[in-house]
């Protein structure tokens, strides 16, 4: 009798474990992490989003694109062709190193200028195009007297 309560056990444990592979959320191709410079903006000043790209797979040739739907906040340039963005990759292991050194590879970082006329929140959309699909991140931009 109870080995057929662990079995019972074990086929619904199974179950909950293909719900939740199912129901996980896929990893996307690549991080973009956005940041304003300062993190508050003036009005009539100029700042800056700083966009970081981390790839999770070799990407082709990208392209990063920040676009804002009111015409009151300046961006600049529109577009950055990236290149191509590669994983980071750990070095071979030396003798005397640990089995697996982390990787610690360069983050690829490009700036937009943003400049506003008048006080407000403005979002700001940021895509990286590349070959086979698109990564795409929003940032609410507060822009003060």
């Amino acid at each position: 009798m109870a080995g057929q309560g662990n079995i019972a056990a074990a086929i619904a444990l199974g179950f909950l474990l293909v719900l939740a592979a199912g129901c996980a959320p896929r990893a996307e191709d690549a991080e973009l992490i956005l940041t304003t410079v300062p993190a508050a903006l003036k009005r009539g000043e100029t700042g800056a989003l700083e966009v970081r790209m981390i790839p999770n797979r070799d990407l082709g040739p990208a392209r990063l694109a920040a676009r804002s739907a009111d015409p009151s906040l300046s961006i600049g340039p529109e577009a950055y062709e990236v290149g191509t963005l590669a994983v980071p990759r750990a070095p071979a292991s030396q003798p005397g190193s640990p089995p697996n050194p982390p990787a610690l590879g360069l983050v690829t970082i490009r700036n937009f200028t943003l400049r506003a006329e008048r006080p407000g929140s403005y979002a700001v959309t940021v895509t990286l195009a590349y070959g086979s699909g698109s990564v795409t991140r929003s940032i609410t931009v507060g822009v003060g007297e």
